[in-house]
């Protein structure tokens, strides 16, 4: 029976965590950027609904870091960079999540900037 709890109780901090990260998207980040950010928090809790409890932890964890660096920063302000001890920490399959990560990042980089050159009158073409 002891189990069964903690197992409910496991499945609504990871419904509050993910509700959380949600907010801190609402509030912090753009709208492109936002919709990233939703797709892979829903994605990676969604991975992770039957993970085992050992692994939990550190997944809760990293989330919790990320959520606090994001209340944190505020609005318009996002990211840190890795340092070399979590680079390396990193396992292959990671590495290639972050390469595609950083790249969807880009190009909404890019066509956020597109879309402010469009608005801007200064810079729209005639």
């Amino acid at each position: 029976m002891k189990e069964a709890s903690s197992e409910g109780a496991q499945r609504r901090f990871a419904l509050r965590l993910y509700k959380a990260l949600l907010r801190a998207h609402r509030t912090v980040l753009p709208e492109a950027m936002r919709s990233l950010g939703d797709a892979y928090v829903r994605e990676e809790f969604k991975l992770h609904k039957s993970a085992k409890p050992q692994h939990l932890h550190g997944f809760f964890t990293q989330w919790i870091q990320y959520l606090e660096q994001m209340r944190a920063q505020g609005p318009g302000q996002w990211g840190v960079p890795l340092t070399a001890e979590q680079m390396a920490a990193l396992t292959d399959e990671q590495r290639g999540q972050l390469e595609l990560l950083q790249k969807a990042a880009e190009r909404l980089d890019a066509q956020w900037e597109d879309m402010r050159e469009a608005d801007n009158p200064v810079t729209k073409p005639e």
